[in-house]
This record gives structure tokens, C-alpha cells and sequence, in this order.
């Protein structure tokens, strides 16, 4: 059993008064400070009305930068200060299989093509770890299926959906890649799940250097995470929904996903772009949509009334960009190689680990 974190703040009323100013950053994949602008996002579009007024209507930045091409957040919320944006509503705590015949038939096949792809990959005895778990709902719909060697385990920074996850009989707890060696231990993990995660860590080489440390020789990470690359995100400019700000601090391609990569001492696989996709198009329509016509709408409520009608005219559109570009979100499978002769720290070339 692990120590628990701080986790989110408790609710309360804020003012502009109390709430703190954003924090300026430098270049996390080099170190430089000269960045252009390329999106400047006036308000958190996808949760206005849930989240108060002084934390959402503020305005976030995302910059490239001009030594690397890295595109990151600056300034950004402080590490504390960003637990104010993942509300009990947030999309990853929401109900699983979602309300709704269309969702739940989606979720469904979702669920069903995602055991096919992953359950093989895991040995008879192995362990498969869900790294930023949320609600857990894969390993809820996995647990069913596995064998009974075979262990599942969630772990999620806030505790509400830990809670929740416990009731359903998956061992889950609360942490980060502070703490993660203490949960699972060292070398004993044979397969990580990142799904959408490591956009929403402020130091990605070091979450990735402890998932590796985690993970047995030749274990792999399978992760997914937004295509910054995609033509989709200039079409919405600031409301594209792979801003997701504040929430996302640097967005990726596959080339420095690659570079992130080999700098924790892991080889990126196989990177494809997925249909999900279509959600980006649909959420991003979404917002556009509130702005234009004055919706605050809560998302559990009426994004979820219209996302079926939205996603419906996505899917071809995702079908044609598959076809001819790259989709705005991309898998990727990273590998820990079989023989570990990398030492952690001080590979010449890396950049050292964050305090």
C-alpha cells in the first residue's frame, strides 16, 4: 500500500483574487527559451459552467519552440493548481459504458477490438499496469476476461475514481511516477497502459524513465496521445481539442515522441493514427459551436446529447485524412530493450531528470 498523495484541492469559490498567476516555462525537450506563438486560447472552452469562472476564463498559451520545435504550454498552471480542471465530471471519471444506445454500441466494439489487441500481449502470469487509469474502465472491462495469474493494476493521482475503482474488485491506487516503483516494484511489469496521459505530465522523459524502471526487460508501453502534426488543429486553431488546455503541457508528433523516447532509453515500435481522430473533429465542432452561440452547457449534459450527431459526419472526414494525412491522434508502442544495459541517469546527450 502506497502513501497518498495531496491530490485536488477541495472544492470551494474562487475570485480572481486567490487565484495564482501562471508559471512561465522553459523548453522542456531542450532547454531553450525562445518560442513563437502559435495558439493563444481565451477561456477552458470544454468545461465553462462546470469549473469557476476565475480558473476558466483565463488565457492559455501554447508556443513552439524555435530550437527543437517542441510545442508546450507557457506559462502554465502550477503542478497543484492543474487539479482545479478535472472536475468529478472530467471526461475520463464519467460513466462507463456511457448513457445513450449509439455510445454504448461504441463503446462495446471499442472495448471488444481493444481486448483483441492487448490481452494476447500479456503473459499468462503477467502484469499489466494502467497508468493514469481515470475510471479504470479498461481494466474493468478486462477483469472479466483475464486468467486468474494474470494481475490488473490502476493507478490515478486522484482519489475519487480510485474509490471507485476498488468497489469494482480492481486493485487500483492512488500516485504518480513519484511513486510508482512502490506500488508495482521494479521490473515487474510486462505491459503499461498510457492512454491519453503523457500530454498531461509537465516532465514526459521523466514519467517515461519511471515507467521503464517499472517495466521487466522487454516489456512494452502502449500508449495513445494527440498527432500536434494534424491539419485539423490549424482548421479549429484555438478551438481544436487537442489544446485541451490547461490540461495538456506538451503535445507531440512522432518525431519527438521518438526523440522522448530513446532519451528514457526506450525504442519507439510502431506509431499509427487512429480513428479516434473523429472525436477531435466532433469536440472541436463542439466548442466552436458554444462559443459562437453563447452556449456554458455542462459536458455531461448536452456534449453528450450532440456528440453522436457531431461524430456521425467525423468519422468520413477521419476516413479521408487516414487516407491521405495523419488524424490527430496517434498510437504508439514503446519497448524496453531485453538486454537493460542503458544505466538511467547521465547518457551523454540526455538532458538529467527534473528535481
Amino acid at each position: 500500500m502506497t502513501s497518498q498523495l495531496p491530490g485536488r484541492p477541495p472544492e470551494q469559490g474562487a475570485s480572481e483574487a486567490c487565484v495564482p498567476p501562471l508559471i512561465s516555462v522553459i523548453c522542456d525537450g531542450c532547454g531553450a527559451d525562445k518560442a513563437d506563438v502559435l495558439a493563444e486560447i481565451d477561456a477552458d472552452y470544454e468545461y465553462l459552467g462546470v469549473i469557476e469562472d476565475a480558473y476558466a476564463l483565463r488565457r492559455f498559451r501554447y508556443v513552439g519552440c524555435r530550437e527543437c520545435g517542441l510545442i508546450y504550454q507557457n506559462p502554465r498552471p502550477s503542478d497543484q493548481e492543474i487539479f482545479h480542471y478535472y472536475p468529478d465530471v472530467y471526461g475520463c471519471f464519467a460513466q462507463c459504458p456511457p448513457p445513450g444506445r449509439m455510445m454504448g454500441l461504441l463503446y462495446k466494439v471499442m472495448v471488444w477490438l481493444k481486448r483483441r489487441e492487448l490481452m494476447p500481449l500479456l503473459p499468462d502470469d503477467g502484469v499489466l499496469l494502467d497508468f493514469g487509469c481515470g475510471n479504470g474502465h479498461w481494466l474493468q472491462a478486462f477483469k472479466p476476461h483475464i486468467k486468474p495469474t494474470q494481475r490488473l493494476v490502476g493507478v490515478d493521482p486522484c482519489q475519487k475514481p480510485i474509490d471507485q475503482l476498488r468497489e469494482f474488485g480492481v486493485e487500483a491506487y492512488v500516485g504518480d511516477e513519484h511513486n510508482i516503483g512502490e506500488v508495482v516494484g521494479e521490473q515487474s511489469v510486462d505491459l503499461i497502459l498510457l492512454n491519453h496521459v503523457i500530454e498531461h505530465v509537465p516532465d514526459p522523459r521523466r514519467l517515461l524513465r519511471r515507467l521503464r524502471s517499472v517495466l521487466k526487460p522487454g516489456g512494452r508501453i502502449l500508449g495513445v496521445t494527440p498527432n500536434v502534426a494534424a491539419w485539423d488543429r490549424k482548421l479549429f486553431g484555438k478551438y481544436w481539442a487537442g489544446w485541451h488546455a490547461p490540461r495538456h503541457f506538451i503535445l507531440f508528433d512522432e518525431s519527438s515522441l521518438r526523440r522522448y523516447a530513446s532519451d528514457a532509453g526506450l525504442e519507439l515500435v510502431d506509431c499509427r493514427y487512429e480513428f479516434e481522430g473523429a472525436n477531435h473533429w466532433s469536440v472541436s465542432a463542439h466548442s466552436w459551436l458554444a462559443q459562437k452561440l453563447g452556449w456554458r452547457a455542462s459536458p455531461g449534459r448536452y456534449r453528450m446529447a450532440l456528440y453522436p450527431l457531431l461524430l456521425l459526419p467525423a468519422l468520413p472526414v477521419t476516413l479521408v485524412q487516414k487516407l491521405f494525412s495523419k488524424p490527430s491522434v496517434m498510437s504508439f508502442e514503446l519497448r524496453k530493450p531485453d538486454a537493460d544495459s542503458q544505466v538511467e541517469h547521465g547518457v551523454p546527450g540526455r538532458r538529467p531528470d527534473n528535481p
